[in-house]
C-alpha cells in the first residue's frame, strides 16, 4: 500500500471512529487524578506521573514538547499542567476536536481549522497532577498533520513523545524517526510507545485465541480493514524490532533504554488484544527512549 493511501485511510478511519474510541478509552486516558489529564504510555497502565520515563516531572516546566498522535489530547493536557509548552499533532480532525473539547473547561480556545497548517492555541489553567505537584501551566497548540511530514520547524522541541499514537500507523519507521530527529533540539529526548513487534504474529484477541501465532513475523504486509464499499478504513504497519532499532540509529539518535512492560497483577482492563491472559505470556507493548546528540 502506498504511503499516501495509508495516510488517507488513517485520516478517514480515525475521523469515523474517534467518538467510539474516546467513549471507550477517553476517561481512562485522563487518569485517576483531578481531571487534569494523564500521560498513559500503554494498556498496561504505565502512567508517566508514576514511572517517570521522561525524568523528573518537575523538570518539564518551560520545556517544549511535541506529542505525535495526540488523539484526545489527554497526554498533552498532563504535560501542559506540568508547565510544558505542548504541540499536539494528529492526523484526525475529529480527534483534535475532541482534544479541544477536553481542554474546554481549562483553556481559552480559538476556532480549530481543519488544515495541515491550522493551529489552535490554548492556555491551560488547571493545577498540576497531584503526584507531580503544581506548576504554572504551559500552552497547548493543536496541529492536524501526518507524523511522516511534520510541518514544524527543525530543532524546535526539547522533547518528543508518541504514546501508541503514530509509529504503527506510519508506513516507514525510517521516516518516522528522521522526523523526530529533525524537530528535536540538540540533546533533545524522545519516548515512543507502540505495539510490540512480537504482537504482530498473534490475533488481536485478549483471550486464549490470542496465544496462537497465525502471522509470520517477517511479513510486513500492512493490516487493512475496509469499509462497506471496500475502501481502506484502518491501516496498521508492522515494524520489526530490528527495523525500529536500525531506524533510530540511522536517524542519528542514540537508543538509551527499552522497556517491555509486564502485565500488572490485578489489572483487568482489556484493550483490544491487551489483557491479563495474553499479557501473562508475551509482551504486547514496546517503549523506547532515545536522544539526539548535543
Amino acid at each position: 500500500m502506498a504511503a499516501e493511501a495509508s495516510t488517507s485511510a488513517s485520516r478517514r478511519g480515525w475521523d469515523d471512529h474517534s467518538a467510539d474510541y474516546q467513549s471507550e478509552h477517553g476517561t481512562w486516558l485522563l487518569g485517576a487524578g483531578d481531571g487534569a489529564g494523564a500521560l498513559m504510555w500503554c494498556p498496561q497502565g504505565w502512567d508517566e506521573a508514576e514511572v517517570s520515563l521522561l525524568g523528573d516531572c518537575s523538570a518539564l516546566a518551560g520545556r517544549s514538547v511535541v506529542d505525535i498522535g495526540t488523539g484526545g489530547g489527554q497526554a498533552a493536557m498532563w504535560l501542559a499542567n506540568q508547565g510544558a509548552d505542548v504541540v499536539g499533532v494528529d492526523i484526525s480532525y475529529a480527534q483534535l476536536t475532541y482534544a479541544q473539547l477536553t481542554h474546554a473547561s481549562a483553556a481559552r480556545r480559538s476556532p480549530l481549522t481543519p488544515s495541515d497548517s491550522g493551529v489552535t492555541k490554548t492556555a491551560s489553567s488547571d493545577p498540576g497532577v497531584a503526584n507531580c505537584g503544581a506548576h504554572d501551566s504551559g500552552a497547548t497548540e493543536w496541529l492536524q498533520a501526518d507524523a511522516a511530514a511534520l510541518p514544524l520547524a527543525s530543532e524546535a522541541f526539547d522533547i518528543a513523545i508518541s504514546a501508541f499514537g503514530a509509529l504503527a500507523f506510519t508506513p516507514s519507521s525510517d521516516v518516522f524517526f528522521v522526523e523526530i530527529a529533525r524537530v528535536l533540539k540538540p540533546a533533545g529526548v524522545a519516548v515512543i510507545s507502540t505495539p510490540h513487534p512480537m504482537r504482530w504474529i498473534f490475533p488481536d484477541d485478549p483471550g486464549q485465541p490470542g496465544l496462537t501465532a497465525v502471522q509470520p513475523y517477517f511479513d510486513r504486509t500492512p493490516y487493512v480493514e475496509t469499509d462497506d464499499i471496500g475502501q481502506p478504513a484502518y491501516v496498521e504497519h508492522h515494524h520489526t524490532m530490528s527495523d525500529i532499532v536500525t531506524s533510530v540509529h540511522n536517524a542519528g539518535l542514540s537508543l538509551e533504554r527499552m522497556w517491555e512492560p509486564e502485565w500488572p497483577d490485578g489489572h483487568d482492563r482489556v484493550w483490544g488484544g491487551w489483557g491479563p491472559i495474553t499479557g501473562a505470556i508475551y509482551p504486547r507493548t514496546l517503549i523506547i527512549r532515545c536522544s539526539k546528540p548535543a
